[in-house]
This record gives C-alpha cells, structure tokens and sequence, in this order.
C-alpha cells in the first residue's frame, strides 16, 4: 500500500502565477496517478481545491470535513482510491471538547482538527488519522498533541500524518513513545521547500506492527510547477 501525505498551500496567489492552484492541482493529480499512490492525506484543502482536484481523481474518495459547515475554508482531506472499503469517518476538535466542532484552545487563531477514517484491507482494520497543527505557540501543539493522543490511544494499525509545523523534537518524541508509534520521516530532510537544510516539519507516524518498505519525498517539478510549498511525502507499507 502507498500513502503520501502533503500540504497543499491554500490558494490565495494570482490566477495568472505559476503558484495559482488550478495549476498545481493538475501536478498534484499527475504525480498521484505516476506514483499510483492508494491513500493521501491533505492539509490546506478549501471546498473549492476539493472540487477541482476531485475532477482530476474520479477514481478516489475524498473524505472531507469542514470546520465550519461547508464554507469555503481550509481543511484536512482523506483521499483514498475507490476499491478501498470505508468503515467509518469522523473528525474530532483539537480543544478540550473534541467532539464539539470549531471548538479550540484559548491561544488558536482558528480550530485544528484531527480526521479520522478506518477502512478495511485483507480483512485487517487500519486507523488513518490526518492533522495539522498550530504554526504559532508550542503550547498549543502540545495541547493538540495531548488530544490526539487520548483519542487513537486504544487504536490499532494507527497511521497519523500531517503538517505538525515542528521537527522531531522531544514532544513528538514522547507523543510516539506513549503511543507506540514510528516516525520514519527524520531522514528526509527539510520538507518544507523554502527552507533548505532543515528538518521536516511534515510527518508520518505509524504503529510498530506496520512494516514500512520505503519512505521518500517527491521532489520534482512538472514544467517548472511544484504541487506546494511542501514537498509530498511518499511512504510504502
């Protein structure tokens, strides 16, 4: 199974710029077709990315949840190929009332969330989570990561990727510890374009029974046209 995970870069630039999302969404749907990816996980992703990249993938499923029912904001998306079965989906606040949406932390600009979807393949039972924390305080990521962490911490098969704007540092790295978690991003480099020789910011998380074949970052540009200010992260299991 291939995954990839990616921040999409809302799309606010010039309809006439490189940048501009109609643009990259096609990059976005040729690398996925190329490197025949089964599951990606999105951060940034408007209802209005959702409708022009879900015309390029009519043979995935977007698993979508706005935060604010249906307006034209910035989300988390699950994409997942049709033959895939769903079981279940739901997306939790990241606050101290997880199951009461657009709540949040008292120092968040606006609501982080953590969408959650369980499907079914060969008869085992995966848990895909999909997340993308606070940019601004470490405080309130460490808030987030607390929420996430009683949420999935009876799960199986857990696979968490995202944008969680911070390397692998000693947070994450007792987050993964209590969790039972791998984190096999650490290698890659910086994951973010604009900022050469750092860490990734962007991470995949999965559970210590799922064996991971390989782990990549895509970083290639489709007639000088780059799916995102982040690089796609690409991992097989």
């Amino acid at each position: 199974m291939k995954l990839m995970s990616l921040n999409l870069w809302n799309n606010i630039t010039l309809s006439t710029s490189k940048n501009n999302y109609k643009k990259r969404a096609s990059v976005v749907a040729k690398i996925i077709k190329r490197e025949n990816i089964d599951i990606i996980f999105t951060q940034e992703m408007s209802s209005n990315m959702r409708s022009i990249l879900s015309k390029r993938l009519p043979s995935y499923n977007f698993i979508y949840n706005s935060r604010k029912n249906g307006k034209n904001e910035e989300a988390n998306c699950i994409i997942i190929k049709n033959n895939i079965e769903v079981s279940e989906s739901k997306i939790y606040s990241l606050s101290n009332t997880p199951d009461k949406p657009n709540s949040k932390f008292l120092l968040d600009f606006f609501p982080r969330t953590l969408n959650y979807v369980s499907i079914l393949i060969n008869n085992n039972e995966y848990s895909l989570l999909n997340t993308h924390l606070d940019n601004v305080f470490k405080i309130n990521r460490k808030l987030q990561l607390n929420v996430i962490k009683d949420i999935i911490k009876n799960n199986d098969n857990v696979i968490l990727a995202g944008d969680f704007n911070m390397s692998f540092n000693k947070v994450l790295q007792d987050f993964s510890e209590d969790l039972k978690l791998k984190d096999y991003t650490n290698k890659l480099g910086s994951t973010y374009r604009y900022l050469k020789n750092k860490k990734p910011i962007d991470h995949i998380f999965l559970s210590d029974e799922i064996i991971v074949k390989d782990i990549y970052k895509y970083e290639d540009n489709i007639n000088g046209v780059y799916p995102s200010d982040h690089y796609p992260i690409i991992i097989i299991i």
